[in-house]
């Protein structure tokens, strides 16, 4: 006679399917697994989606507090209305703020401290220059795929263009496009790649971090030429 209890599951029972699997600890801890990786892609999903809808939301507000403190558009149409340095202002104001909240909201939502996901630490000089030059020196061979998605796309008869700001000759403008460019993108760039996104996948491991991070950053550009130079770039930073 053997003992049965009914509240239990048995190892012969036929209605309940793959009963050992079940009861398998490396199979629970493979079903967590796939519970966190999806809802942490859920979670970082909406978050771009959220710097993609301000990012188109919040030049129209811009435009509405403009018209509402009686500015009336007389600027260069290359600079769509503006003037040039309130063109170069206003995109600043946006790209912070696209970029900047939706992280910060999401830390916030998960609790995460900011020193926590953005680690600073004192880095020798040596270390800090070769990281310079390994940088410097993946942008530049990045070109050559960015180069042939080029070359591709004008054989299949895509002629793709690259996102461009309108520039003068004048001193202020050409620091502001320096700054529109080289300044405040990376800055809140890597708040949300190498920031949120990529200490979000570090749990699945840090060489899954660093690709997917890549993949996302590469992706975001929305423009297949910049894809392979974003992506090598991305793995880089991410390194």
């Amino acid at each position: 006679m053997t003992n049965y209890h009914p509240y239990l599951p048995q190892q012969n029972d036929p209605y309940i399917p793959y009963p050992q699997a079940r009861m398998d600890p490396f199979y629970e801890q493979r079903r967590e697994e796939k519970h966190m990786l999806r809802k942490t892609a859920s979670g970082l999903s909406w978050m771009l989606l959220l710097v993609v809808l301000l990012m188109a939301v919040l030049p129209s507000v811009e435009n509405g507090f403009l018209r509402m403190v009686g500015y009336r558009w007389q600027g260069e149409l290359q600079f769509g209305g503006y003037t040039s340095l309130l063109y170069y202002l206003v995109n600043g104001v946006t790209y912070i703020l696209a970029f900047a909240l939706p992280p910060l909201l999401y830390l916030a939502i998960k609790r995460q401290p900011l020193q926590r996901v953005l680690l600073f630490e004192k880095t020798p000089f040596s270390t800090a220059l070769a990281c310079v030059f390994l940088g410097m020196g993946v942008c530049m061979l990045a070109n050559f795929p960015a180069n042939w998605m080029a070359d591709f796309l004008e054989w299949a008869g895509y002629s793709g263009t690259l996102p461009d700001s309108p520039l003068t000759g004048e001193p202020s403008i050409q620091a502001l496009y320096f700054i529109s460019l080289a300044v405040i993108p990376p800055l809140v760039e890597e708040l949300v790649f190498r920031g949120a996104v990529l200490h979000g996948l570090r749990r699945f491991g840090d060489g899954f971090a660093i690709v997917g991070s890549a993949f996302l950053f590469g992706m975001f550009h929305g423009n297949l030429i910049q894809l392979p130079f974003a992506f090598l770039c991305g793995l880089a930073l991410a390194l």
